[in-house]
Parts: structure tokens; C-alpha cells; sequence
């Protein structure tokens, strides 16, 4: 194989397909076995029914891409229990795709991904820790995280539409995050939690993310969490309880950093593109709570593009209590929480600011 500078990726000579799949099958259960060295998705439930695994150990090529761990494609009913997944790619990537992906045959099937949990495992990708959605024309919904460590990832848990296919009641408690920039053409840019909803289709009435849920998430990255809904597809619903957020910082800023990672959409000037980063930002949303949530900063963090602790664009009815926090080290006369062009914003608790900036809307109460 070819080998890519730093953190790869390194590129096989020859690919092979999945090293497992299970396609259309019932009552499947996989346990105490060691699946090693994959050079593509490791094991594919593909339209399964009733689906357990508990104990296993998956380390693909860390440095390979497209080296998934699990992938859950149009399943219902599965439970991911008490693994370790070292993975290139995603290591567990829940969708609702129409298709068995590099199954010939497998098409137009319109099967609901459903009633998912994922608890006890511990995760690392240089893509996603936990993925849910992307291109789907199936909707995912019910699916539940819990217990789980993410470290060495490019990102934490990565929630995308971009087509029809909804992403709806997913909850993530008790889960620690840990995310870095990885040198090489890797997806994702450091952010612990990523959520996201663009067009990646012309011609499709695009789905909706809505009532999501994290409770008791403790994240430390080199970016910061992103919430990025649109005009197509605004974000609903979306709570965080009890968040604790720490962002430090990378020795890759200087070549890589102050930059927000949307790739899989359609329009090219959003694949990837240069933006202010605060702790938190949230764009088209209608339905945020933010309780208890706590950001801190590495006093070393001096790049100018880090700004505000959380700024929020074109919202509608958000509640913000018990937040602490401050503003960037980089840039300690910005707000630490912005709120622009919206309507319906509470700021209340114990607010440990000294000033909120305010526009494009009345009232903060």
C-alpha cells in the first residue's frame, strides 16, 4: 500500500469489500470475536431485524480510509454493547440508506433504521466516533448512546442530512469525548459534537434533525461544537444537559484551524471553508436548551479567528440557564454569548457573564 504523510491515509494497492456482511437477516448475534486489519467497512448489518453484539474487538487500519467499524444500514432493533472499535472511518455509522452499499441488487428498499442503542463501548476514529446519518433516504430514529468513551477522533458524535431522510429522537448521556485535528484528507476538524443539516442532493425535499438530546457529556477538543442547520432544513429540538465543553489547543491551527467542515454538501463553497470559531455555534435553529452548560478555554489559545464562548444566528426560542463561561483568551472584548437575527431568547440562572451581545431581535430575559 501507498502511505500518506503523518496521520495518513494510506491507500491499498488492492480493496476488497466488507470483511462481514449481514444482509436481511433476523435474530443475529456476534459476540467474543476479534475482527482485525480491514481494508474497507468491517461489519455491515444491512436490513437486519433484531441484531445484538456485545464483546467484540474491531481494530481496522486506523490509518485507512473507509475502514468503517460497524455500519447499521436500515436495521431495527440492535444493541452495540461493550466493544472496543478502533477504526479509519467511521467506527459505528448508524444510517437509513435505500441501498445495500457494494451489495448488487439491494435497491429502493424503504425500510425506517429504528430502536438503536449503543452503550458500554469505547470508540476511536479519524473520522467520526459515532456517526448517524448522511445521504439517507430512509429516516433514523429512536436510537439511544450511552457509557461510551470517544478519544483520538477527528470528531465525537457526527449527526448529517443531507437528503430526505429525517434524523429524529436520538439521545446521548454519560459520554466522554475527546477530539483532535489529524493531518491528512480527513473528514471532520477537531469538533466533539457535530450536527448538521444541508443540502447534499438537487431535487429532494430534504428531512429535518429533531428532538435530540445529551445529557451528561464531557467534551475536550481543538474546535468547537457545531450546530449547523440552514434555510432548507432547519434544526429542531436540539437539548444539552449538564455539558462541559474544554477546548484546547493544536499544533495544527496554524495549517488547519479556524475552519468549519461541512463536506458531503452540494454547494462547493461549503465543503470546507474558512469561519469564526466560537465554543459553541449554532445556526438556523428553532428549539435550543442550553442547561448547565460550561465552556473553558486553554489560556494558550491565541488565534483570532476563536471569538465568542457561544454565538446562536437565526434561531427562534432558545433558553440558556446556568451557563459559565467566558469568551476566547484570543479576544476578551467579544460577548461571551451572542444571539443574532432571531426571536424568542431566554438568558437566565446563573448567567456568569459580564455582557451578552444582542442583535436583530428584542428582549433577553
Amino acid at each position: 500500500m501507498e502511505t500518506g504523510i503523518g496521520d495518513g491515509p494510506v491507500v491499498p494497492k488492492d480493496r476488497p469489500r466488507q470483511m462481514v456482511i449481514f444482509s436481511n437477516c433476523k435474530h443475529v448475534q456476534l459476540r467474543d470475536i476479534s475482527l482485525l486489519n480491514s481494508p474497507f467497512w468491517t461489519l455491515h448489518f444491512a436490513d437486519c431485524d433484531d441484531v445484538s453484539v456485545n464483546a467484540i474487538r474491531l481494530w481496522s487500519g486506523i490509518l485507512v480510509p473507509n475502514a468503517d467499524g460497524i455500519d447499521v444500514t436500515s436495521c431495527s432493533n440492535v444493541v452495540i454493547a461493550n466493544s472496543d472499535i478502533r477504526s479509519g472511518d467511521d467506527a459505528i455509522a448508524i444510517v437509513g440508506y435505500d441501498h445495500h452499499f457494494e451489495i448488487p441488487g439491494f435497491e429502493g428498499i424503504k425500510h425506517v433504521s429504528q430502536n438503536i442503542i449503543v452503550t458500554g463501548c469505547n470508540l476511536q476514529s479519524y473520522s467520526s466516533g459515532i456517526r448517524i446519518g448522511f445521504l439517507d433516504q430512509n429516516t433514523v430514529r429512536n436510537v439511544h448512546v450511552s457509557h461510551c468513551n470517544i478519544t483520538n477522533s477527528s470528531r465525537g458524535i457526527g449527526i448529517f442530512l443531507r437528503d430526505e431522510g429525517s434524523l429524529e429522537n436520538l439521545t446521548f448521556s454519560d459520554i466522554t469525548i475527546e477530539t483532535r485535528m489529524h493531518t491528512g484528507d480527513w473528514w471532520g476538524n477537531g469538533e466533539p459534537i457535530h450536527i448538521s443539516a444541508v443540502r447534499g442532493k438537487e431535487n429532494v425535499k430534504l428531512g429535518t434533525i429533531k428532538n435530540v438530546e445529551f445529557n451528561n457529556i464531557t467534551c475536550k477538543g481543538e474546535n468547537g461544537i457545531l450546530l449547523y442547520g440552514s434555510e432548507d432544513s432547519q434544526l429542531q429540538d436540539i437539548r444539552f444537559n449538564h455539558v462541559s465543553m474544554e477546548l484546547v489547543n493544536s499544533k495544527l491551527n496554524d495549517v488547519m484551524g479556524g475552519n468549519i467542515d461541512l463536506r458531503g454538501c452540494l454547494d462547493e463553497h461549503q465543503q470546507l471553508f474558512a469561519a469564526n470559531i466560537p465554543g459553541l455555534l449554532v445556526r438556523h435553529i428553532t428549539g435550543l436548551t442550553l442547561n448547565d452548560f460550561k465552556l473553558t478555554w486553554d489560556p494558550t489559545v491565541n488565534q483570532p479567528y476563536f471569538t465568542n464562548a457561544i454565538t446562536v444566528d437565526n434561531f427562534k426560542d432558545i433558553k440558556i440557564v446556568d451557563f459559565a463561561g467566558t469568551a476566547s483568551p484570543a479576544d476578551q472584548n467579544a460577548a461571551p454569548i451572542l444571539l443574532e437575527n432571531g426571536d424568542g431568547a431566554k438568558v437566565n440562572g446563573k448567567v456568569k457573564v459580564d455582557k451578552v451581545g444582542v442583535t436583530g431581535f428584542e428582549g433577553v430575559k
